[in-house]
């Protein structure tokens, strides 16, 4: 009887350590990805920023040239696309 009431014991220990475990490596992986979350969030607006500056650019540089053409302008700068 004794060695059942070990048993058990051993058992119920062995159950509550992996379940701690667990609750740790769980608690480690949401905090790793609240931190990737973040830091992707943070580099995409970066890029969505650098990408609207960019098309801004590019859309004045291409009414500059609307406009010289329009003027009668024989030759029109070059505009890299």
């Amino acid at each position: 009887m004794e060695t059942r009431c070990e048993d058990v014991t051993r058992r119920r220990d062995a159950v509550a350590h992996a379940k701690h475990e667990r609750d740790h490596a769980l608690k480690l992986d949401n905090l790793r990805r609240e931190k990737y979350e973040k830091e992707l969030a943070e580099k995409m607006a970066i890029f969505d920023e650098n990408v609207d500056a960019d098309i801004a650019k590019k859309m004045a540089e291409a009414k500059a040239l609307r406009e010289s053409l329009e003027e009668g302008d024989d030759e029109p700068e070059e505009i890299e696309i």
